[in-house]
């Protein structure tokens, strides 16, 4: 009870640093202080306290501030990263072309990919000889952003003596990790992190806020179960576009036009403008081909820069 109070705690705290942050991002936005949010997005990005939260919210404004300065390449690559951390993510209805583009781009580049996913068997039986080895799977790092897997363990009747162990990895792969024979006897809880350059957390296994658990019994320790994970939030309010950005009018739809519920977002003028958008000022050395199977199915749809 006590560590999932703890992770709870530390998933709220986690929940209110983004709040600010985010606030901080919104009115530098709307200020068009674009150096000054990219600034704030790479404190982020630098930060070893970051969780995957905070670091997919530095990722899209670092997006939209590159776009906004007409960056598209370093754009789509950071909503390339964004989308490595959140494969759910959907810009807001509303915005600018000029934003959305580089996101459209980088969103037909991640098609098919599932992001940084790190992935976790409890233990099932005791393990033979009485020595426990934890393993953890990086399944997927479609953009090798993934530096270290971070193992977290500690007693359950004392969560803030906290031990930590480190292993590099660099791509998809194993990882074990074994525990200490003092903590045999007793009840444990632990978790796994994927870590970036940084140290920042990129990914949870088993989701943020997920905390697995050990406790002894007869022939060695067996899980007993695993708090679930915190469901995600997603809350981005963008401000409006800036009606002129070194003297190119940005065009944008007021609130009171509002987008078709329902019509699919394939087929809504913000998507095509976009696309045209993105046509029109290319990217760096590539073409945008968009191709349809036989259905108009948008999940169907490739996107690809030649």
């Amino acid at each position: 009870m006590r560590a999932a109070l703890v992770a709870g705690c530390l998933v709220l705290c986690a929940g209110a640093r983004a709040q600010n942050s985010q606030k901080d991002y919104l009115q530098l936005f709307r200020q068009q202080a674009y150096p000054r949010v990219l600034q704030l997005a790479e404190g982020v990005l630098q930060s070893a306290e970051a969780g995957p939260a905070e670091l997919a919210e530095a990722y899209r404004w670092q997006g939209l501030a590159l776009a906004a300065q007409g960056k598209t390449d370093a754009a789509v690559q950071a909503f390339r990263r964004l989308l490595a951390i959140d494969p759910a993510y959907q810009l807001p209805k509303g915005i600018s072309p000029k934003l959305a583009s580089p996101f459209f781009l980088a969103a037909g580049m991640a098609r098919g990919s599932q992001g940084i996913l790190l992935r976790h068997e409890p233990l099932s039986a005791p393990p033979a000889g009485g020595s426990v080895v934890l393993e953890v799977e990086l399944v997927s790092d479609p953009l090798e952003m993934v530096q270290t897997v971070r193992f977290q363990y500690w007693a359950k009747d004392n969560p803030g003596a906290r031990e930590k162990v480190l292993q590099k990895m660099h791509g998809p792969g194993r990882a074990a990790f074994a525990l200490p024979q003092p903590m045999a006897s007793r009840s444990v809880d632990y978790s796994f992190e994927a870590l970036n350059e940084a140290g920042g957390v990129l990914a949870v296994a088993g989701g943020v806020g997920r905390v697995y658990s050990l406790a002894p019994a007869a022939g060695g320790m067996v899980s007993v179960g695993a708090h679930p994970p915190s469901p995600p939030t997603r809350e981005l309010q963008l401000p409006s576009a800036p009606t002129r950005s070194e003297g190119e009018s940005v065009v944008r739809r007021e609130e009171t036009v509002e987008r078709d519920e329902g019509s699919p977002w394939y087929k809504s003028w913000w998507f095509w403008t976009a696309v045209g958008v993105a046509v029109a000022g290319g990217v760096t050395g590539g073409v945008l081909a968009i191709t349809m199977d036989r259905e108009p199915d948008p999940l169907r749809w490739t996107i690809v820069v030649r």
